[in-house]
């Protein structure tokens, strides 16, 4: 799991860096970035409710994410990131999960 310093818990700063911030679109979510002053990467997942119903699937989901970007993230940069999650993650593997965060945080 991913610690919680490497999280962004206010919701105002997230609403301002989905408006705001850079975009990259992957094949199963969207990423949103804006440059920041903290000296590591920090990351909001936002699964919607229109992905799934069913809060296990989303929490399943969302867990995922987290987990692939606590495994396979190493940048020297100092973003904060919003991952706003496609409706096509739901049938994507482990692997490309992985694969795609680390490609898609190379453009950032």
């Amino acid at each position: 799991m991913l610690p919680r310093k490497f999280k962004i818990g206010n919701k105002a700063r997230i609403e301002y860096i989905i408006k705001k911030g850079r975009r990259i679109n992957g094949k199963f979510f969207q990423l949103r970035g804006l440059p920041s002053r903290m000296p590591h990467l920090r990351f909001s997942v936002i699964v919607s409710g229109k992905i799934s119903k069913k809060a296990v699937e989303r929490n399943f989901i969302r867990r995922r994410i987290y987990e692939a970007i606590h495994t396979g993230v190493l940048s020297p940069k100092c973003y904060d990131i919003v991952v706003l999650v496609s409706r096509k993650i739901i049938d994507a593997d482990w692997s490309e999960i992985k694969s795609e965060i680390a490609r898609t945080l190379q453009q950032l």
